[in-house]
């Protein structure tokens, strides 16, 4: 549901920049190009910092004490 969300964002942003008249096509071609790389960037970190959160309690719960 992350990634959905995060690629409904981006695309709605991006319809935002490129057809609302308060941005150039420069402006635009620039989002595309550094906007959505670093956006998506940030993103895979983040959700790899969540997963790698997760995988560690679900470890620890999933361990039997030997």
């Amino acid at each position: 549901y992350l990634w959905i969300s995060f690629f409904v964002f981006i695309g709605a942003l991006n319809l935002i920049i490129a057809f609302s008249g308060y941005f150039t096509e420069d402006d635009w071609v620039n989002f595309k190009f550094y906007g959505l790389l670093l956006l998506t960037l940030v993103f895979i970190i983040l959700q790899g910092v969540y997963i790698s959160r997760h995988a560690q309690q679900n470890d620890l719960e999933n361990s039997s004490p030997e």
